[in-house]
């Protein structure tokens, strides 16, 4: 059998069909794939651990920062409308702190499930609970710029009055 230059030149640019992966090495390629995305995953929930730990961490400090508005807002709320509004603010002040603590020394899984309780038996309070901690984020933010923009403290106690 003899063959035309046509078909020698077609024979020479076809492309050799790669061989069949054996089933065992695609099984082991397979289980590397695994093993790597399962160390990625470990890997990744470590890091947003991490970060959730630094939020929960920062939560709290900013609880803390309420809490010392607060004490102050109790203070002159005695001095300008007696001791009975100034321990009622005082308690407030000492609510928030004890919030604080149990922020930094309870775990993320723990606050989440008893922040899935509350709001599942009452949705109306944690409504509330969460327009109250935007009005106090809003004027303490707003007292920020306050002090930031003019370096006065009179200024700041204004915005939160």
């Amino acid at each position: 059998m003899t063959t035309t230059p046509t078909e020698a030149a077609g024979a020479a640019a076809a492309p050799e069909a790669p061989e069949a992966a054996s089933p065992s090495a695609l099984s082991h390629i397979a289980s590397r794939i695994g093993t790597s995305s399962n160390a990625l995953v470990d890997q990744g929930i470590a890091r947003l651990g991490r970060i959730a730990e630094e939020r929960k961490a920062g939560a709290a400090d900013a609880i803390g920062t309420v809490v010392e508005i607060v004490r102050q807002f109790g203070d002159d709320a005695g001095e300008r409308f007696g001791d009975t509004a100034g321990s009622a603010v005082h308690r407030g002040g000492d609510a928030l702190d004890r919030l604080a603590k149990t922020v930094r020394n309870t775990q993320l899984d723990e606050i989440a499930v008893g922040t899935r309780r509350v709001i599942g038996r009452n949705p109306v309070i944690a409504i509330g609970a969460a327009s109250l901690l935007g009005f106090a984020a809003g004027r303490i933010f707003k007292a920020g710029l306050v002090r930031s923009g003019s370096g006065s403290q009179a200024r700041a106690k204004e915005a939160l009055a």
